[in-house]
């Protein structure tokens, strides 16, 4: 399976956190869609639970995903960086 073999000598938390950051990024997973499971991800990286946790923890911190509990985690609808992107229009004569 490829997801096995993405990044050689990486620990595998990190291959993990960018596999996903990498399908996030190519909209493999929607904004809004939740995530497989951890239980699924265990199964798909054939990864202990504590990298895949910290891959999850590590794509949270990034702005990629939010974890809802006791219903999963899901693709970050608004990205944390997004928000340097607003911008205002100020008018003195208003």
């Amino acid at each position: 399976m490829a997801s096995r073999a993405i990044i050689r000598g990486a620990p595998k938390y990190r291959q993990i956190f960018k596999r996903l950051a990498r399908d996030i990024a190519s909209g493999k997973y929607a904004e809004g869609q939740k995530l497989p499971s951890e239980a699924t991800l265990l199964r798909q990286f054939g990864a202990s639970r504590i990298a895949v946790g910290r891959a999850v923890r590590e794509l949270k911190d990034h702005g990629l995903v939010q974890r809802v509990a006791g219903s999963g985690t899901y693709v970050q609808t608004h990205p944390a960086d997004a928000a340097g992107a607003l911008f205002g229009l100020l008018s003195p004569d208003l």
